[in-house]
C-alpha cells in the first residue's frame, strides 16, 4: 500500500512540513511528467536551472552546490581507506556517491556491499544508507537488484555509516537527515522527474531514482532512525520514590 507523507501530522514535525514544503515548491500539481506541460511548468523550470547550474557544464564558476559537494568527496575520501564512487548520473536534482565496502564478481555474478549517501539541491536534506545488491551477467545484459538495504547505523554498515554522517554534518551543518521509512512516502498529485506513472518516493523528488524498483520490506536496522522528536510530548524526570 502506498503511503503518503501528506497524511502524517506535520503540526509536530519541522523536518516533515520542510519536506513537503520543498517539494510542493518545486514540482507542479496535478502534471505527471510523461505530460508535455509538466517541462514547460514554472516549478519544473526552476528545477532544470538548479540542476544544470550543479552538475551541468556552466561556463561560469561552479554552483554553491557543487562546491560543498566536492568538499564532502575530499573530506570523506581523507577520513577512510575504501573506494569512493561518484553517482551523480543524469538529470537528477541530487548529489550521490557510493562508498564501496565489498565487491566479488564472477563471470556471471557481481555482489556488492556499499553505503549509498545523497544530498539534496532542492532543500537541506541528505539520506545515507547502507545497500547490499547483485548484478546477474546474462545474455549481454546486466540483471541489476538491490537485495536489503540497512537503513541505520547496524552491524557491518555501522562505521561507515556514522563516517559519512558525520563528514555531511560537518560540511552541511544545517542539512537534516531524512529517516529511510520517510524517503519511501510519496506525495499527493505531484509527480518526480523521470517518474513512470507513478509518482515516485520522497527519495526520487529530493535526490535520485535509485529506490524506483526497490521492495521497501526488505530492509535491516532502525527504519525511523533519525525521526525527530515529537516536541509535544513532555518527558519529565522526577526522583524515586523514598523508601
Amino acid at each position: 500500500m502506498t503511503k503518503y507523507l501528506d497524511d502524517l501530522n506535520q503540526r509536530d514535525f519541522k523536518l516533515f512540513k520542510d519536506l513537503v514544503d520543498a517539494i510542493h515548491q518545486h514540482y507542479p500539481k496535478g502534471i505527471q511528467a510523461i505530460q508535455e506541460e509538466y517541462g514547460k511548468s514554472e516549478e519544473i523550470v526552476k528545477v532544470y536551472e538548479i540542476i544544470c547550474e550543479n552538475i551541468g557544464t556552466p561556463k561560469t564558476k561552479p554552483g554553491q552546490h557543487q562546491v560543498l559537494w566536492k568538499s564532502l568527496l575530499k573530506l570523506i575520501t581523507k577520513n577512510n581507506s575504501t573506494s569512493i564512487h561518484n553517482t551523480t548520473i543524469g538529470f537528477v536534482p541530487g548529489f550521490s556517491a557510493d562508498l564501496i565496502l565489498e565487491k566479488h564478481e564472477d563471470p556471471t555474478l557481481i555482489r556488492a556491499k556499499r553505503i549509498a549517501f545523497a544530498i539534496s539541491m532542492l532543500g537541506p536534506f541528505y539520506s545515507i544508507c547502507g545497500v547490499d545488491e547483485t548484478i546477474i551477467k546474462a545474455d549481454n545484459r546486466f540483471y541489476h537488484a538491490i537485495n536489503v538495504v540497512t537503513v541505520s547505523p547496524f552491524m557491518e554498515f555501522e562505521e561507515s555509516f556514522n563516517l559519512v554522517k558525520q563528514s555531511i554534518e560537518e560540511i552541511y551543518p544545517d542539512y537534516s537527515f531524512i529517516p529511510f521509512d520517510i524517503c519511501m512516502y510519496h506525495l499527493k498529485d505531484r509527480y518526480a522527474i523521470d517518474s513512470i506513472y507513478d509518482s515516485g518516493s520522497v527519495y526520487s523528488f529530493l535526490f535520485n531514482h535509485l529506490f524506483r524498483y526497490y521492495t521497501h520490506h526488505y530492509s535491516r536496522g532502525d527504519r525511523w532512525f533519525g525521526q525527530p522528536i515529537n516536541p509535544a510530548i513532555k518527558v519529565r524526570l522526577t526522583p524515586p520514590p523514598a523508601m
